[in-house]
């Protein structure tokens, strides 16, 4: 099953904030911090048809910003994809990115398959697969920004099956 991340301004920046999907299912996205007063629902809930906003952009001074996806209950976790944004000025892809997820003893590493990487590709999604079966409530996108420049997000899918 595939869920769209929706975009909705409901709460202010950096706080949690609920959506309601179709199938009941609560998903709370948070941000390290943002410029501008942006929410991490300037991140789209559909594919992009062209690499331009709106989307969500980290503050100019966060190096390593994050993004937080939560969800209820417990999924396991098939692939997650990140739409990057860059405008070509001072918002562009990350050098790199990693991703974690929440277990028991807290925030672990999340290990991709063999034949994934982390990529950086502009117009198109960047997607990744859980290298052994994952069931988690909760991801964080890491990412490291460029020098003098913030990360954008245009648009996160996370494909799932129910557990």
């Amino acid at each position: 099953m595939s869920v769209w991340l929706p975009r909705n301004n409901q709460s202010g920046p950096n706080g949690f904030n609920k959506v309601q999907h179709g199938r009941i299912v609560n998903y709370q996205l948070k941000s390290s911090c943002s410029d501008d007063g942006r929410t991490v629902f300037e991140i789209s809930n559909q594919v992009p048809e062209e690499s331009t906003g709106p989307a969500w952009e980290s503050c100019l001074s966060d190096r390593n910003p994050w993004v937080e996806v939560r969800c209820e209950p417990e999924k396991e976790i098939q692939s997650v994809s990140v739409y990057w944004y860059d405008n070509g000025e001072n918002c562009l892809v990350p050098d790199d990115w990693d991703m974690e997820f929440l277990s028991e003893k807290g925030w672990q590493p999340f290990k991709i398959y063999a034949t994934d990487h982390y990529s950086v590709f502009k117009g198109q999604f960047n997607m990744v697969h859980p290298a052994s079966p994952l069931k988690c409530d909760a991801l964080r996108i890491k990412m490291k920004a460029k020098s003098g420049s913030s990360v954008g997000v245009l648009s996160l899918r996370l494909d799932y099956t129910d557990i």
